[in-house]
């Protein structure tokens, strides 16, 4: 089931390219960070590098056993 949801997350094309997008951002603000150390870079690169997993988690609908009878 989470196999499932993993794959029909990767079909649509705007999951992905927010995906690929947001790793990009979060290795340039990492470069950047690297060579201006400012807290907001970091802040940035944590931000963008976790990004797609609150998509995930937004994304993917919740299925509740226990309540289902």
């Amino acid at each position: 089931m989470l196999l499932e949801a993993i794959v029909s997350f990767f079909q649509n094309p705007l999951h992905l390219s927010l995906l690929i997008i947001s790793w990009a951002l979060a290795l340039i603000s990492f470069l950047y960070w690297r060579e201006h150390p400012k807290a907001h870079y970091l802040y940035a690169h944590l931000f963008f590098l976790f990004l797609p997993l609150l998509d995930f988690a937004v994304a993917v609908p919740s299925q509740l056993p226990f309540v289902q009878g």
